[in-house]
């Protein structure tokens, strides 16, 4: 009768877990999406930005701030390129990284991907 009072409350708690863990997935899918799109509109003002069309308070820092955000997609290609690799074409995954860096790295989609392709 315990056990199976207990049985019934692990299968309570995991139908429990199951959702909140839906939730979240849910919840880190617009966080990373609000992320890509932020990262886009930021390389978008370096482009126009170094095109002259729009003016910045200060184009020299935000010249130093891309170029460093350049090497930061760098070293995270360094680090995780041999498995985006297995996603699909390595120069579409090199271009989403340097784009968007470690929001396409760490987006759940990504990651479900990569737990299928291994």
């Amino acid at each position: 009768m315990a056990s199976q009072a207990l049985l019934v409350s692990l299968a309570s708690a995991n139908m429990v877990f199951s959702s909140i863990a839906k939730e979240r997935s849910k919840t880190m899918r617009v966080v990373f999406l609000v992320g890509k799109l932020l990262t886009l509109a930021f390389w978008l003002v370096v482009a126009l930005s170094l095109l002259g069309l729009v003016q910045v308070p200060d184009p020299q820092r935000l010249n130093w701030l891309a170029l460093a955000i350049v090497l930061i997609h760098l070293v995270e290609w360094g680090l995780v390129g041999k498995q985006l690799k297995t996603l699909g074409s390595p120069l579409k995954q090199f271009a989403l990284v340097m784009l968007f860096g470690v929001f396409h790295v760490k987006a759940p989609d990504t990651r479900a991907a990569l737990n299928q392709a291994l």
